[in-house]
């Protein structure tokens, strides 16, 4: 007896139909009754990245909790940002730009086509979202869309009754209050859900023009049975914050950004009786408005720097179990718009469809204890604005059950397009564009072993990647006040290892990166790079997470690294980086907290020229119901 998903019809011109479409879709497959889809009867494939938490403070001293607070520490990321991490933060991956990383939610990849430096900009509450998959190799490039390193991947959580009211204050003229609540209703093995969840946060901030004013509501709808979860979540953000050199990396300037994030998302997961799927929509809104001197009065004008963008897409991802044969399977189709800019007005076009097919057969042998794993696949990457790329997806494995080493080796490669701020700015400037970028192409070669034990494990991971046509902004001290878009070839060598060790009331994680890069930038006269040569040598993490007692805990998370030298730089090379946190839990219902961010006050550039955030210490109080 065969068993299938059938999804309506009007799928398939989705792209005209926008918010009709997510809501409708929402209705048909939320409707499934368990008899068209039956109980599996295999075991469902487990992520090949555990989720676990990397991290020890999961809450941030400087604002509310955003979906990349629990990124800063992460042994395999590294999140640079402009002011708070919470303010805006470049995602970055095994040495990559701030565009070769991608968040994927439940089934869909959401990126932000102005720029790479808005993709985390997904006003989703941390709290409706499970602990961050960081997917890299064939699992990227199976998982992922437009980003040819590393996809940040996410689900969605039960929603269960009840919720908390949250209060914090700390220096710097901190504040910021929180509300999320849950309602279920069951009907025998159906449940229905809704969250709503709203924050406020502002700050003057560590620097002076360093302040933030954020807004975000959360509006989530779930149904859920035994092998399925459907969810539509409707999201907004509205976040000011200033800090100097934010961009430019001049710290003269009193810098500004206000962006309005609108975000609706529709996801289905279903477990099959061989296999599982996920299909998922989106709807994306930005409006942002940067300026470079808060000091002025904007008119509309060339050098506002003004713009909407507008995005939405679908996806499909999953497994299908065939005895000792499993196909993996993904699918996604984007439309990019820019609806309207004050700079954004060279290139040659406004709009863009964009997608990207992939399938990938895995054949598993078992000898004794050894498993052994082998899957070739390939993925096709589309756009109408540029050229098609055919581009490979293999991956051999092995596990011993007993001892629980498992090696591996994979080749894949991978494409994305570039943003219409490196399409669509003027060829020179503040910020220089250049119409004539094209498809970024990049391959990678991967040779891991790891571990697994009672309370832990171990894994380690050389890596090799050629990055072709990549988009860097580069700087040039012919031209000091101008950032250009430029094509460079990269060659990437690296390597990192994680260990993490559990006992009953204390866990340690440490992690540690190096990296070694050699660019070709075709003759381009460069003198310093902001993203592509501007990255952590070697780099070193540690999480500790301490229950002192049953009611408190002690958390701590820090960050050594050594930093490639950069002829722009005013601060050292290296840093120590720390975030302290104590939990108490006064009783059922109250909890109470200190974090204290940044706790050395170092002052390490993590954009050459653009000023660190100080130390930042916040007491809060939660009350639960």
């Amino acid at each position: 007896m065969s068993h299938k998903v059938f999804l309506p019809a009007h799928v398939g011109f989705f792209v005209n139909r926008k918010l009709f479409v997510l809501l409708s879709v929402f209705t048909s497959v939320s409707t499934l009754s368990a008899a068209e889809i039956a109980a599996p009867d295999s075991p469902i494939l487990e992520e090949t990245q555990v989720l676990a938490n990397y991290i020890a403070n999961e809450s941030t001293a400087n604002t509310y909790d955003s979906i990349v607070t629990a990124l800063r520490y992460a042994p395999q990321v590294e999140l640079q940002s402009r002011g708070i991490a919470e303010g805006q933060s470049d995602i970055t991956v095994r040495g990559s730009v701030f565009e070769n990383t991608a968040i994927a939610v439940g089934a869909v990849t959401i990126t932000d086509p102005q720029t790479g430096h808005y993709a985390a900009e997904l006003p989703i509450d941390p709290r409706s979202l499970t602990r961050p998959v960081i997917a890299v190799d064939a699992d990227n490039a199976m998982a992922g869309f437009n980003a040819t390193v590393a996809t940040v991947r996410y689900g969605f959580t039960p929603i269960t009754d009840g919720g908390a009211f949250k209060v914090g204050m700390g220096d710097h003229g901190l504040g910021h209050q929180g509300v999320h609540f849950g309602l279920t209703s069951e009907e025998g093995a159906d449940i229905r859900a809704v969250s709503i969840s709203a924050a406020h946060s502002e700050s003057d901030g560590t620097v002076a023009n360093g302040d933030h004013q954020f807004d975000r509501a959360n509006i989530q709808l779930q149904y859920r049975r035994e092998y399925a979860q459907t969810d539509l979540v409707l999201a907004y953000q509205d976040k000011f914050f200033g800090w100097p050199g934010a961009y430019t990396g001049f710290a003269s300037l009193p810098e500004t950004d206000h962006a309005k994030t609108t975000l609706l998302v529709l996801n289905h997961n279903q477990q099959l009786t061989a296999g599982e799927v996920a299909v998922g929509m989106y709807f994306r809104t930005l409006n942002d408005d940067y300026d470079f001197d808060r000091r002025t009065v904007e008119r509309g004008a060339p050098g506002s720097f003004d713009h909407k963008t507008e995005n939405y897409g679908f996806g499909v991802t999953g497994v299908q179990l065939l005895d000792t044969l499993s196909i993996r399977y993904g699918l996604q189709l984007a439309q990019d718009s820019l609806e309207r800019s004050t700079d954004l007005l060279f290139g040659d076009f406004n709009r863009r469809t964009h997608g990207s097919a992939r399938i990938m057969p895995e054949f598993t042998l078992t000898k004794g204890q050894w498993v052994y794993k082998a899957g070739v696949g390939v993925s096709f990457d589309f756009s109408d604005r540029d050229k098609d790329r055919w581009l490979p997806i293999a991956e051999l494995g092995a596990e011993h059950l007993d001892t629980g080493i498992a090696v591996a080796i994979s080749h894949t490669g991978s494409s994305q397009l570039p943003g219409f701020t490196a399409l669509k700015s003027p060829p020179s400037g503040l910020f220089g564009g250049n119409a004539e970028l094209g498809r970024e192409i990049s391959h990678q070669t991967t040779a891991s072993v790891s571990k697994r034990w009672a309370g832990g494990e171990v894994k380690a991971a050389v890596f090799y990647r050629e990055d072709r046509d990549l988009v860097d902004w580069t700087f040039a001290s012919s031209a000091p006040f101008s950032r250009q878009a430029n094509a460079v070839d990269l060659d990437v060598t690296g390597g990192e290892i994680i260990a993490q060790q559990n006992w009953e009331r204390l866990s340690v994680t440490v992690g540690a990166t190096w990296l070694d890069k050699n660019a070709d930038y075709f003759g381009t006269v460069v003198d310093a790079s902001f993203y592509a040569l501007n990255y952590a040598e070697s780099r070193y993490t540690t999480a500790v997470r301490w229950d002192v007692l049953d009611t408190v805990t002690v958390s701590v998370d820090t960050e050594y690294r050594e930093q490639a030298a950069n002829a722009i730089r005013r601060s050292g090379e290296t840093a120590l980086l720390s975030s302290v946190g104590v939990a108490w839990l006064m009783s059922d219902a109250i909890a109470f907290g200190l974090t204290v961010d940044n706790a050395f006050d170092e002052d390490f550039e993590i954009f050459p020229g653009t000023p660190a955030v100080g130390r930042q210490t916040t007491a809060t109080v939660q009350y639960s119901f």
